[in-house]
């Protein structure tokens, strides 16, 4: 069954890539999947433009039923309750990270962890 959504288009900042590992302790560390997965995005609409979409711009349509989709893929095993929580605990998060990332963008701030 398809959503029906309306589309809506952003503009992005291309965020730069991590920088490369400099200490022995750091080259042991596993990448940050958010970083990660940002650039995966980032790198999808570079060769694949959002259709009618200015340059550098993002379908948030899209990107929001790709991640519905692998959150419903990756819970999909679990019982009810648990996947239950595992969909409001994604709610909850989403809304402090939102707060978090206004609050940077409103100092200025790019830390985006």
């Amino acid at each position: 069954m398809a959503i029906d959504r309306s589309l809506t288009y952003i503009p992005v900042e291309r965020i730069p890539a991590m920088p490369e590992a400099i200490s022995e302790d750091q080259t042991d560390e596993r990448p940050c999947l958010h970083c990660m997965m940002v650039e995966l995005i980032d790198d999808f609409f570079a060769e694949y433009p959002a259709a009618g979409g200015e340059p550098d711009t993002v379908d948030t349509d899209e990107v929001l039923t790709a991640i519905a989709k692998t959150v419903a893929e990756l819970t999909s095993t679990q019982n009810g309750t648990i996947r239950q929580q595992m969909i409001e605990q994604l709610m909850r998060d989403v809304m402090e990270y939102d707060t978090e990332f206004r609050q940077e963008d409103a100092t200025g701030s790019a830390a985006r962890h």
